[in-house]
Formats: structure tokens, sequence, C-alpha cells
């Protein structure tokens, strides 16, 4: 190869060097400029997501609180309707205390009085078994010949008061 050929090539090899680089330089250019282009497009569709969601976002947090209210409401009517239950049950008790007291005492009262009626049983049924009567409210009886007569065939006396 001759001189010239080789400085022909040299030269064709830097203008083909030249032209890689410039291709390069335009080539990161571009992608510099894509890269821009698409973080342009993303911050848009960022802003435009931002705006789409943001009155999505604020029904959502007005729910969100609605629910929050209601849910306190329905906590204070759940602790009201616990404590008038407890108060309640707590009268009812007393209540049944009261009543259940009132019942025994009526029922010691009617106890004591079965208790006399019994004692008075056996007394009954002597008197109604002997030969007595009633005589200006005293007892008479058919067994005493001392004693003034009463009745109806002057036969009873008057018993003896006790001492």
């Amino acid at each position: 190869m001759t001189h010239s050929a080789m400085e022909e090539v040299l030269s064709s090899l830097q203008n083909s060097i030249r032209l890689q680089a410039a291709l390069m330089a335009k080539l990161e250019q571009r992608d510099r400029q894509t890269a821009d282009r698409f973080h342009q497009h993303m911050q848009s569709l960022h802003d435009q997501a931002q705006s789409a969601l943001a009155p999505a976002t604020i029904r959502y947090d007005r729910a969100v609180e609605s629910a929050c209210v209601k849910l306190q409401a329905a906590q204070r009517t759940v602790s009201v309707a616990f404590a008038l239950a407890g108060s309640s049950l707590l009268l009812f008790l007393l209540v049944g205390w009261l009543l259940l007291g009132y019942y025994r005492r009526e029922l010691q009262t009617v106890q004591s009085e079965l208790q006399r009626h019994e004692q008075a049983i056996p007394i009954l049924q002597a008197y109604a078994a002997s030969d007595a009567m009633l005589c200006d409210g005293r007892i008479c009886v058919n067994i005493d010949p001392a004693a003034r007569p009463y009745g109806d065939q002057r036969r009873y006396r008057p018993a003896k008061p006790r001492e």
C-alpha cells in the first residue's frame, strides 16, 4: 500500500470515527431528550392521577370520618344500653329482695298464727268432747253440784277460775 492510500484510509478512518462520535453524541442527546420527555410524561401522569384521585381521596376521608362518628355514637348507645340494663337489673334485684323480705315477714306472721291455732286445737277438741258450755262469758260444766246452776235444765255450773 502506498503512502497516499494509507493516508486516504487513515483519513477515511478518522472521518468514520468523527461520524461515529457525532452519531454517538446525537444518540446520547436523543436519549437525554427521550428520558426528559419520559420524566415529563411521568410527572404529568402523576399530577393527573393526583388531581383525579384527590376528590376520591376527599370522599374516602369524609366516609371514614363519618363512619368513625357513627361508630362513636353506636358505642355511646351500647354503653347507655348496658348502663340501663345494669340499672334495671339492680332495681329488679332490689325490688325482689324487698318483696322477699316482706313475704318472709308475712310468712312468719302466718306461721305464728298457725302455731297458735294448732295449740288451740287440743283445747277446742277437749271442749267439744266435754259436757261444757258458755255462760255469761265463762265456761260452765256439768261437774260441780255445789255451784249455782245455769243452762236449760239448770244442771251446768261455772268452772272454777284460774288463779
